[in-house]
């Protein structure tokens, strides 16, 4: 301990018995004197390398104090080296098991499928569900045929799909204005509502659904699961018996601006994948680690096959502004003030 000073008593009772009555002694023998002055040179010389060892044990401590420091410091410096070297996001692992996902799919993804009875073909789409009262989040490009004469729709789900109720529009936004020179809306968001079995008969139901995050913050090259009925390649017999989830893992290539009345990321094109196909509009993409809802499917890009592909889809704290600017309400605050 710093500032501490060291001293040495001899213990009281060794003194009681070898000293006498200073009182009664008063001459020391030479010899005697000669004696002490041998004890006190061996004491003094005790102390002198008493005190030397006390040097070199306080000068090897300084020194291994120095020693663990630098040691100390170098492994601060290592661990700041170990954490740079993070792998990037598209090699981590999900922290939510793909089959986890699959079964919250089972239940709260929906194929959205409508019989254009006028011309003759069917139209297939995917959508979640994404409040227990059946409110369906999808694109409004999908939502339009819920409007045309001649088409019935039908909400089906499960892998295979199979229908089990109708829905209609609760809210569908302009759809005029369009991004840059495409023919995609600038807000191809929809939501739909279940109102009734197949047999029109009201629900009792509690659905389940997927969360859907508003203040989500997208990072270029992260995974993320991406769910959807796509069905490019099936027939129209297999489109009505045999449309499946599939579940895949996709990155984000890079963020875009869409919207040129703000300075931020509204959008985003994933890397392609076996899910870049039609019948895919609607789909969700979700975090891997919460499982919630952070993206939506709306576009691809050209491409032969899936692999040269983009997905483009609108960020949630995208679908959530549009909402915003278009009802003065969150998308969570639009559902609760809704039956």
């Amino acid at each position: 301990m710093a500032g501490a000073a060291l001293f040495f008593v001899r213990p009281e009772k060794e003194t009681a018995e070898n000293l006498k009555d200073i009182s009664q002694e008063k001459i020391i023998s030479e010899k005697n004197s000669g004696v002490a002055e041998n004890i006190l040179g061996e004491d003094k010389e005790l102390a002198t390398t008493t005190q030397n060892n006390k040097k070199d044990e306080l000068a090897s401590a300084k020194i291994s104090a120095d020693r663990l420091k630098k040691i100390s410091q170098e492994l601060e410096v290592l661990q700041k080296t170990i954490n740079s070297l993070t792998p990037p996001a598209s090699l981590e692992k999900p922290k939510l098991k793909s089959d986890l996902v699959y079964a919250s799919g089972l239940g709260a993804l929906v194929n959205i499928l409508c019989n254009d009875t006028e011309n003759g073909y069917y139209i297939s789409a995917s959508g979640a569900i994404i409040d227990p009262k059946g409110y369906i989040l999808t694109n409004a490009h999908v939502a339009e045929n819920f409007s045309h004469k001649g088409v019935i729709c039908v909400i089906r789900r499960g892998s295979p799909a199979v229908s089990f109720a109708r829905a209609k529009v609760v809210f569908m936004p302009d759809v005029s204005d369009k991004i840059s020179a495409t023919e995609v809306p600038l807000r191809d968001i929809a939501i739909l509502k279940i109102t009734s079995d197949l047999s029109g008969k009201p629900f009792s139901e509690v659905f389940s659904y997927f969360e859907f995050d508003p203040d989500y913050s997208m990072k270029e090259g992260e995974v993320l699961y991406s769910l959807g009925f796509p069905n490019e390649f099936l027939g129209s017999e297999a489109i009505l018996k045999n449309t499946t989830i599939l579940l895949s893992l996709g990155s984000v290539e890079n963020l875009l601006n869409i919207d040129q009345s703000e300075n931020i990321a509204e959008a985003a094109y994933m890397k392609g994948a076996i899910s870049a196909q039609q019948g895919s509009s609607g789909g969700i993409f979700v975090d891997t680690y919460s499982g919630n809802i952070v993206g939506l499917f709306v576009a691809l890009t050209q491409g032969e096959t899936t692999s040269e592909r983009k997905e483009f889809i609108f960020l949630s704290s995208y679908v959530d502004r549009i909402m915003r600017e278009k009802t003065g309400l969150s998308l969570k605050e639009f559902l609760a003030q809704n039956p």
